[in-house]
Protein backbone atom coordinates (compact mmCIF):
# COMPACT_ATOMS: atom_id res chain seq x y z
CA UNK A 1 0.00 0.00 0.00
CA UNK A 2 2.71 2.76 0.90
CA UNK A 3 4.66 1.73 -2.48
CA UNK A 4 1.70 2.31 -4.54
CA UNK A 5 1.11 5.98 -2.91
CA UNK A 6 4.69 6.49 -3.80
CA UNK A 7 4.08 5.95 -7.15
CA UNK A 8 1.35 7.98 -6.76
CA UNK A 9 3.17 10.87 -5.33
CA UNK A 10 6.57 10.43 -7.45
CA UNK A 11 4.68 12.56 -10.58
CA UNK A 12 3.44 14.46 -8.12
CA UNK A 13 6.74 15.50 -6.73
CA UNK A 14 8.56 16.27 -9.94
CA UNK A 15 5.63 18.09 -11.58
CA UNK A 16 5.88 20.70 -8.69
CA UNK A 17 9.59 20.11 -7.41
CA UNK A 18 11.36 20.41 -9.85
CA UNK A 19 9.91 23.34 -12.08
CA UNK A 20 10.45 25.06 -8.73
CA UNK A 21 14.22 24.32 -8.35
CA UNK A 22 14.66 25.69 -11.71
CA UNK A 23 13.56 28.99 -11.03
CA UNK A 24 16.09 30.00 -8.23
CA UNK A 25 18.01 32.58 -9.35
CA UNK A 26 21.62 33.25 -6.98
CA UNK A 27 22.23 36.91 -6.35
CA UNK A 28 25.53 37.92 -8.06
CA UNK A 29 29.19 37.67 -6.03
CA UNK A 30 30.54 41.37 -5.31
CA UNK A 31 33.52 40.57 -7.70
CA UNK A 32 30.70 39.35 -10.67
CA UNK A 33 28.87 42.61 -9.68
CA UNK A 34 32.17 45.04 -10.28
CA UNK A 35 32.91 42.79 -13.51
CA UNK A 36 29.99 43.27 -15.39
CA UNK A 37 29.49 47.10 -14.61
CA UNK A 38 33.24 47.61 -15.36
CA UNK A 39 32.61 46.22 -18.67
CA UNK A 40 29.28 47.69 -19.30
CA UNK A 41 31.26 50.80 -18.38
CA UNK A 42 29.10 52.09 -15.36
CA UNK A 43 31.66 54.73 -13.69
CA UNK A 44 32.83 53.74 -10.51
CA UNK A 45 30.70 56.58 -8.04
CA UNK A 46 30.96 58.18 -5.28
CA UNK A 47 28.38 59.67 -3.17
CA UNK A 48 30.32 62.30 -1.78
CA UNK A 49 31.92 63.84 -5.48
CA UNK A 50 29.62 64.81 -8.35
CA UNK A 51 29.80 62.93 -10.73
CA UNK A 52 26.54 63.00 -12.62
CA UNK A 53 27.83 64.12 -15.59
CA UNK A 54 29.64 60.45 -16.17
CA UNK A 55 26.02 58.53 -15.42
CA UNK A 56 25.11 60.81 -18.15
CA UNK A 57 27.35 59.76 -20.31
CA UNK A 58 26.62 56.28 -19.74
CA UNK A 59 22.81 57.19 -20.82
CA UNK A 60 23.63 58.74 -23.88
CA UNK A 61 26.17 56.13 -24.31
CA UNK A 62 23.75 53.61 -24.35
CA UNK A 63 20.36 54.97 -25.73
CA UNK A 64 23.35 55.11 -29.19
CA UNK A 65 24.43 51.66 -28.63
CA UNK A 66 21.50 49.41 -30.96
CA UNK A 67 23.54 45.83 -29.93
CA UNK A 68 21.81 46.69 -26.50
CA UNK A 69 18.10 45.13 -26.37
CA UNK A 70 14.86 46.12 -24.61
CA UNK A 71 15.63 42.50 -22.74
CA UNK A 72 19.24 43.23 -21.86
CA UNK A 73 18.52 46.49 -20.86
CA UNK A 74 15.91 44.71 -18.44
CA UNK A 75 18.60 41.93 -17.43
CA UNK A 76 21.16 44.45 -16.44
CA UNK A 77 18.54 46.51 -14.53
CA UNK A 78 17.39 43.19 -12.66
CA UNK A 79 21.04 42.22 -11.73
CA UNK A 80 22.66 45.86 -10.73
CA UNK A 81 19.57 45.83 -8.05
CA UNK A 82 20.65 42.63 -6.78
CA UNK A 83 24.62 44.06 -6.72
CA UNK A 84 22.81 47.24 -4.77
CA UNK A 85 22.06 44.58 -2.30
CA UNK A 86 24.82 41.86 -2.21
CA UNK A 87 27.44 44.75 -3.18
CA UNK A 88 27.01 47.50 -0.66
CA UNK A 89 30.10 48.85 -0.66
CA UNK A 90 29.51 49.92 -3.82
CA UNK A 91 26.15 50.72 -4.19
CA UNK A 92 25.79 54.23 -5.22
CA UNK A 93 27.64 52.35 -8.37
CA UNK A 94 24.76 50.08 -9.04
CA UNK A 95 21.77 52.44 -7.83
CA UNK A 96 23.28 54.61 -10.87
CA UNK A 97 24.11 52.58 -13.44
CA UNK A 98 20.29 50.67 -12.89
CA UNK A 99 19.00 54.74 -13.14
CA UNK A 100 20.76 55.25 -16.63
CA UNK A 101 19.82 51.82 -17.45
CA UNK A 102 16.14 52.78 -16.50
CA UNK A 103 16.43 56.44 -18.30
CA UNK A 104 16.99 54.42 -21.76
CA UNK A 105 14.03 51.78 -21.45
CA UNK A 106 11.48 54.15 -20.23
CA UNK A 107 12.53 56.37 -23.39
CA UNK A 108 12.48 53.43 -25.80
CA UNK A 109 9.20 52.51 -24.15
CA UNK A 110 7.38 56.27 -24.78
CA UNK A 111 9.08 55.90 -28.65
CA UNK A 112 6.91 52.76 -28.41
CA UNK A 113 4.18 54.24 -27.57
CA UNK A 114 4.29 57.04 -29.73
CA UNK A 115 5.24 55.68 -32.91
CA UNK A 116 2.50 53.58 -32.79
CA UNK A 117 -0.03 55.80 -31.68
CA UNK A 118 -1.18 54.47 -28.26
CA UNK A 119 -0.67 58.06 -26.65
CA UNK A 120 -4.24 58.75 -26.32
CA UNK A 121 -5.66 55.43 -25.46
CA UNK A 122 -2.75 55.74 -23.17
CA UNK A 123 -4.27 58.24 -21.11
CA UNK A 124 -8.10 57.31 -21.86
CA UNK A 125 -7.52 54.14 -19.83
CA UNK A 126 -5.21 56.24 -17.07
CA UNK A 127 -8.35 58.53 -16.52
CA UNK A 128 -9.78 55.26 -15.95
CA UNK A 129 -8.22 54.24 -12.98
CA UNK A 130 -6.75 51.48 -15.28
CA UNK A 131 -2.69 51.33 -14.16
Amino acid sequence: MAMKKGRLLLPLLLLFVVPMTGQVEHAPTPEQCRADADVWGVPKANPLTQNDYQFRNLTRAVARDEAISAKKLDARIDELSMCMITASVQSFRYEQGSRAYNIVLWFRKADFISRHNLTGQFYEEDNQGKR
